[in-house]
Order: C-alpha cells, then sequence, then structure tokens
C-alpha cells in the first residue's frame, strides 16, 4: 500500500512540475537584447556568474627573461631554416592538376536529372515528416501563449519625405507581423504606439515580449514526433540508400 502511494505522489508531482508554464521575457530597450528564461521564481537564464577569486600575483619576470633568451637563440636558426625552405620551394616541382581536373569533370558529369531526383526526394522526406508531426506542431503553437506584447518605435530622421516612407513601411510591417503571429499563437498586446519624429536624426526600436509554454504539452509532442520519426525510419530514409546503391551500382 505504502509503494502506491509513493508512486502516486512521484506521479502527482511530475504533474504538478511538468504543467507549470514556462516564461521567456524578451526585452529589446536602448539597442540592447536581454533574455530571460524563467520557471517559478528560479531564473534558468542566464544563470549569475561567480565572482572570480582573487589570486595572488607571482613575479615571473626571471621566466620570462628566460623565454625571451630562448627566443632570441631560436631566432637565426628559424631564419636560416626559413630560407633553406624557400629555396625548396622554388625547386620543387609544382602540384599536379590532374585531380583538379577530374573533379572538375565528375562536377560537369553530374546532370540535371540527378540534381532533380535528390529534389524530388527531399520534398517527398518532407512531406512524410509532416504528415506525422503536423497535428503536434499545431498543438504546440495553440499552446504556446505571447503576452504583453510591447512595440514603442519612433522613426526619425531630418529628411521628411523619407521619414514619412519609412513611417509607413514600419507601420505595415509591425501591424502585419502581430497580425499573423496572432494567426499561429494565443496573442495579448498591451500596447503599439508608432510615431513619426522629423526632428530626431536616430530612430528608437523598443520592444518587450513575454511567451509562456507548458512542459508537458512541448515534451509529449517532441516524444510524439520522435515516435513517428522512428516508425517511418525505414520510408524517410529508404528511398536515398536505394538512389545510392543504383549510383554505387552504376560506378561499378
Amino acid at each position: 500500500m505504502t509503494a502506491l502511494i509513493v508512486i502516486a505522489a512521484v506521479i502527482l508531482f511530475f504533474a504538478l512540475v511538468l504543467n507549470i508554464k514556462l516564461r521567456v521575457q524578451i526585452k529589446y530597450i536602448g539597442g540592447i537584447l536581454d533574455i530571460k528564461l524563467k520557471y517559478l521564481w528560479f531564473t534558468l537564464y542566464p544563470l549569475k556568474k561567480k565572482k572570480p577569486r582573487k589570486n595572488k600575483k607571482v613575479k615571473k619576470s626571471k621566466v620570462n627573461s628566460a623565454a625571451k633568451e630562448d627566443t632570441a637563440e631560436k631566432e637565426p636558426a628559424e631564419s636560416g631554416e626559413s630560407s633553406e625552405n624557400a629555396e625548396n620551394a622554388d625547386t620543387e616541382p609544382k602540384a599536379d592538376t590532374d585531380t583538379e581536373e577530374a573533379a572538375d569533370e565528375k562536377k560537369r558529369k553530374e546532370k540535371l536529372s540527378d540534381k532533380m531526383d535528390k529534389l524530388t526526394d527531399l520534398i517527398e522526406k518532407i512531406k512524410l515528416i509532416w504528415s506525422f508531426s503536423e497535428k503536434r506542431l499545431r498543438r504546440i503553437f495553440t499552446h504556446i501563449y505571447i503576452e504583453r506584447l510591447t512595440v514603442d518605435f519612433v522613426v526619425a530622421g531630418t529628411d521628411a519625405c523619407k521619414t514619412a516612407v519609412s513611417y509607413g513601411a514600419v507601420s505595415a510591417a509591425v501591424y502585419n507581423g502581430i497580425a499573423l503571429i496572432s494567426t499561429l499563437f494565443s496573442t495579448k498586446v498591451k500596447s503599439v504606439d508608432i510615431a513619426c519624429d522629423f526632428d530626431r536624426k536616430e530612430p528608437i526600436y523598443d520592444a518587450a515580449v513575454n511567451v509562456t509554454a507548458r512542459p508537458s504539452v512541448l515534451l509529449s509532442a517532441a516524444l510524439g514526433i520522435l515516435g513517428g520519426f522512428l516508425l517511418n525510419y525505414k520510408k524517410i530514409m529508404g528511398k536515398s540508400d536505394k538512389r545510392q546503391s543504383t549510383e554505387t551500382a552504376a560506378q561499378l
């Protein structure tokens, strides 16, 4: 009975731990990117750096002087060796270009049909992988939450015409980007402020967002994709193996 209670407690503990949200805080303010990964009240990234211990400085004047003497003695010998190597290099024959020509011929012999076969094989593999990972990827997307999205842009410039055009382009990019993100993820926008300043020389691009997700969803989706890949491993790798075997047989 006690063993069952312990097993149930362990399962409950892991179920609670895996369902607590991971939170990623991303800030880009003043040209500085700050990324923090938090779980509960712990900061997983970046880790706090330990202060380096102060080591006593050891005098190395004698060692440095000895090293300088050794290098001074080796310099004439090395200069003599370098001159001998230069003379030998002048007398050595030029590298044989047969290997380069052979490589060029192999590249020329590669037909367009072979490239198309490789491309179609790659497309088929991608389709097969997508067939068993689509549902799990969609589940990941629907369980990733984008919260407190803040955008504070100031488009600046002394040229009024260029600044106005840049303002229109930035506004379209930001609002279309938010619309696209909202179709993929659950998105909550805190504020979006895009201004235009004709008296300022340098623009301001400040933004911040929190991204949260449950580890249980990410883990289950990753295991599902891995299981589908293992089940379809022969189908994924079979065609490429057949093509390689036919190419080797043709070369023989």
